[in-house]
């Protein structure tokens, strides 16, 4: 049986684009999402409000359950709630690689020179 393939756009739901342009067959993508589950057990600077360390997925979930909440009550306008979302949602897949890297030290990383610790220069998460 020959493995369907996506729609080559980047979106979630499609397979998706690899590295050579081809488009990446559905393993691809449950890769990446392999990948993204690190986000369970990787920990933030921060702390929940019952003091313990915070995930990243638990913030990336605190993230999108605000923007829900604000976009309801105040209302959308004119802004794009699914690319809102989207952004909510990825916002720190990086970290899923590098981890999270607080803000003091980006500063300080960035003022002595170094990598930020921002991105993935070599370990790239892309379902694209």
């Amino acid at each position: 049986m020959e493995q369907q393939r996506g729609t080559g756009s980047g979106e979630p739901g499609g397979a998706g684009v690899g590295r050579d342009g081809e488009q990446a067959p559905i393993a691809g993508l449950l890769e990446f999402l392999q990948r993204a589950a690190a986000l369970e057990t990787q920990y933030r600077g921060g702390f929940t409000s019952d003091g313990r360390p915070e995930s990243v997925a638990e913030h990336s979930w605190r993230v999108c359950l605000l923007a829900t909440v604000l976009t309801a009550q105040q209302g959308a306008g004119e802004l794009d709630v699914a690319r809102l979302m989207r952004m909510c949602v990825v916002h720190d897949l990086g970290e899923a690689l590098g981890g999270d890297v607080p803000v003091p030290e980006q500063a300080r990383r960035r003022a002595a020179g170094e990598a930020t610790g921002k991105g993935s220069p070599s370990g790239r998460i892309s379902w694209r």
